[in-house]
């Protein structure tokens, strides 16, 4: 009897057995019970069955095809919250008192020509006569037209994206990012930041001041069937406001480009020293840093000194190599705290040089680590970076020597049995007259076996540190037992910030 093409017979019944292999790689095997003995009826039902299977694997397979297009709704998504980002930043800057608003509304207006032209297919390496009477048409003067060509060369071209994050939000839509699709996620970018700059150049508008939300004014005034904004010349009112010829300050005029530049997902203006309480008590919560607050918030401030308090956004990579740098220029025995209302550069400058104050590559290792806590914290929001599982700042990866333990200039001497016969032949164990002269053996016979009786004995018996016999409490002294002992434990005496400790590990 032939076989029965796409079945199987297990004990007499037979079975539809079928096996596909998608585009993805995956493979897909589909057994259905016939639910017969019959060879005939077994053959019709696994025919149907067959037929149903190629029909349904074809539409499968169409929609595999389709995942890796653009779809329109994509497109709406990528355009919609680039626009919103862009412009919730450019809004931001009108609040800050030290920018002129009306030099905001011309650099908005020159950016988003700038950005209009950067979008178009090609590069455009300069201005050509048409598109200088296009700028001249949308409202630029001369002066604003050197600008516009001055911003597409620096700042607005198509090289401010960067490939590779194109790349990963189309994997994170399931597209293969090949160069026609990345190219076309730059174009939608470049527009929804043209649109941007071209809403913000209208924030002075009396519509816009008098609304509750401006942003959504902003956002209601968005071309109509590809009709241009008329870039309408902002009336100040009678308060005379300074040139819009004038420079930005230095800090307004490069805070949009440096966003551009951010490698975290979203841009924050908030300074380094701003967060440091969120990082203490974010850490002192997870249990990361339980003891010893202020000396991890000494380091952190540290940072902050070293690198110039930037914005959260401003920090880069670069951050890290200057911050360790800055350690290893610090004498071992200075105390940065004092000089954190003067600039690092300033002071620095005062570090002697010497071999033998050098800080301890140990103590800079230590610093980096509790740097490399705070960054994970803020890597949840302020810091999350726009490439996935990449450390945009890796304090672990900070080059530096394979140090000692202990730095030979710093080692402390062995003690030998000279050592200890000079110590316990001292007044304190032979006589001396108490508390204010414990060290004058010709103030009396008497000993008193107070604490500094008892604790260079007990070290000497214990080899424990100075820290954990001086923190004993008294239920852990042990006299009455068979043998005298102390239990060292972590306590509240040795504790800090409510938190138990002291034995060492």
């Amino acid at each position: 009897m032939p076989k029965i093409p796409f079945t199987v017979r297990r004990d007499g019944r037979y079975y539809f057995r079928r096996r596909a292999r998608w585009e993805n790689g995956n493979d897909l095997t589909v057994i259905i019970p016939l639910s017969t003995c019959s060879a005939q009826e077994a053959r019709g039902r696994s025919a149907a069955l067959a037929a149903h299977f190629d029909k349904v694997k074809k539409a499968v397979g169409a929609y595999f095809n389709l995942d890796r297009t653009l779809e329109p709704e994509m497109l709406k998504g990528l355009f919609e919250t680039e626009l919103r980002s862009c412009l919730a930043r450019l809004i931001e800057q009108f609040y800050n008192p030290s920018c002129d608003p009306v030099a905001l509304i011309e650099q908005a207006r020159t950016h988003a020509s700038a950005y209009d032209l950067a979008q178009r297919p090609g590069q455009i390496p300069e201005l050509t006569d048409a598109h200088r009477k296009m700028l001249a048409e949308a409202g630029h003067d001369d002066e604003a037209i050197e600008w516009v060509a001055c911003d597409l060369d620096r700042y607005c071209g198509k090289d401010t994206i960067n490939d590779e994050t194109m790349a990963l939000i189309a994997e994170g839509l399931g597209i293969e990012p090949t160069p026609a699709i990345i190219g076309r996620m730059k174009h939608i970018h470049l527009q929804a930041q043209a649109e941007a700059h071209r809403l913000a150049a209208h924030f002075l508008d009396d519509d816009v001041q008098a609304a509750f939300d401006p942003e959504e004014v902003l956002l209601q005034k968005r071309r109509s069937n590809g009709t241009p904004l008329s870039f309408a010349v902002p009336h100040p009112g009678p308060a005379a406001l300074p040139s819009a010829n004038l420079p930005l300050p230095t800090d307004c005029q490069d805070n949009e480009h440096t966003t551009l530049d951010c490698v975290f997902v979203e841009y924050h203006s908030q300074r380094f020293s701003e967060v440091i309480p969120k990082i203490i008590r974010t850490a002192f919560g997870a249990k990361l840093w339980n003891r010893g607050l202020a000396q991890y918030e000494r380091v952190l401030r540290t940072f902050a000194w070293i690198t110039g308090d930037k914005p959260l956004g401003d920090y880069n990579h670069a951050d890290v190599a200057k911050f360790k740098n800055g350690l290893l220029r610090m004498p071992r025995d200075y105390r940065p705290a004092k000089d954190f209302d003067r600039s690092f550069e300033e002071i620095a400058e005062t570090f002697p040089l010497t071999k033998k104050n050098a800080r301890s590559l140990n103590t800079v290792k230590r610093d980096l680590s509790y740097m490399s806590t705070a960054y994970d914290i803020l890597a949840e929001d302020e810091w999350r970076p726009k490439i996935p599982n990449v450390k945009a700042l890796d304090f672990s990866k900070a080059k530096l020597a394979k140090g000692t333990k202990t730095a030979p200039e710093a080692e402390r001497p062995v003690w030998t049995v000279d050592h200890m016969k000079c110590l316990f032949s001292a007044p304190l164990w032979n006589g001396c007259g108490g508390n204010l002269h414990r060290l004058d053996g010709n103030a009396g016979d008497e000993v008193y076996h107070d604490a500094a009786y008892w604790l260079p004995l007990l070290l000497y018996y214990t080899h424990a540190t100075v820290n954990e016999i001086a923190g004993l409490r008294l239920d852990e002294v042990h006299t009455g037992d068979v043998v005298p002992h102390v239990d060292i434990k972590d306590n509240d005496i040795r504790g800090e910030n409510g938190v138990d400790g002291g034995a060492k590990k």
